[in-house]
This record gives structure tokens, C-alpha cells and sequence, in this order.
């Protein structure tokens, strides 16, 4: 198959593609445990990170 008709196929279908929002939040989960176990070890960052997170949210920390 050509390559031209390739891509006029996956034109055609024009699926949305892409991470539901559960996973990218989840990921962002991991980040701010990455980050506020470096700052609670003293771990120096390139500037200031700070995580708010809303009231009752918790991201399972130890």
C-alpha cells in the first residue's frame, strides 16, 4: 500500500487519539510524589515546585 493511501485512510477515520484525562492525572500523581519526597530530602530543584493539591485529595505518600 502506497503511502499516500496511507495516510488518506487514517484521514478518513480521524480517530481521536491521545491519554484520557484519569491517566494523565495519574501521572501527575506520581510527579508530586516524586517531587515532595525530594524536598522532604532535602534535594535541591531548579526553582520552586509547589504542589497544592485540593482539601481530602491524597496522593498516598509514605
Amino acid at each position: 500500500m502506497p503511502l499516500a493511501d496511507i495516510i488518506a485512510a487514517a484521514v478518513e477515520k480521524s480517530a481521536k487519539v491521545g491519554l484520557s484525562p484519569a491517566t494523565v492525572n495519574r501521572n501527575l500523581g506520581f510527579i508530586a510524589q516524586i517531587v515532595k519526597h525530594a524536598n522532604a530530602e532535602g534535594l535541591p530543584t531548579r526553582g520552586i515546585i509547589e504542589i497544592d493539591l485540593p482539601p481530602g485529595t491524597s496522593l498516598g505518600l509514605m
